[in-house]
């Protein structure tokens, strides 16, 4: 996402570097896509080493992290449970959390 800030010379710089590249007006901000992980690399990269251009990086699916549901276990089955469970198991978790009723604030089976 490229801030646009003089983007006519903007682009044409880009553009030099990445002719494939495909752009899409939203708001405020420029999109820019590239069809390969090089090309998205070698953008970052351009981007980075030029001070004019205001930008940020939205990551790429392969690279969030998954997030993932857990249903049908006891209530009283704590997080820490679950998260030494995971790490047995050869996973990473970041966060394990037990989701409430908005209402009543109860417990729900869902992790």
């Amino acid at each position: 996402m490229l801030k646009i800030n003089n983007y006519k010379n903007q682009l044409k710089a880009i553009n030099q570097i990445i002719p494939d590249l495909r752009t899409r007006l939203s708001g405020e901000y420029i999109k820019l896509y590239v069809d390969t992980p090089e090309e998205y690399r070698k953008l970052i990269d351009f981007l980075s080493s030029r001070q004019e251009f205001e930008y940020y990086v939205i990551r790429p699916v392969q690279l969030r992290p998954i997030k993932a549901i857990i249903k049908g276990l006891p209530r009283e089955t704590t997080p820490q449970e679950i998260n030494e469970e995971l790490i047995e198991y050869g996973f990473s978790p970041i966060r394990v959390v037990q989701l409430t009723n908005r209402r009543t604030k109860i417990p729900l089976p869902v992790y």
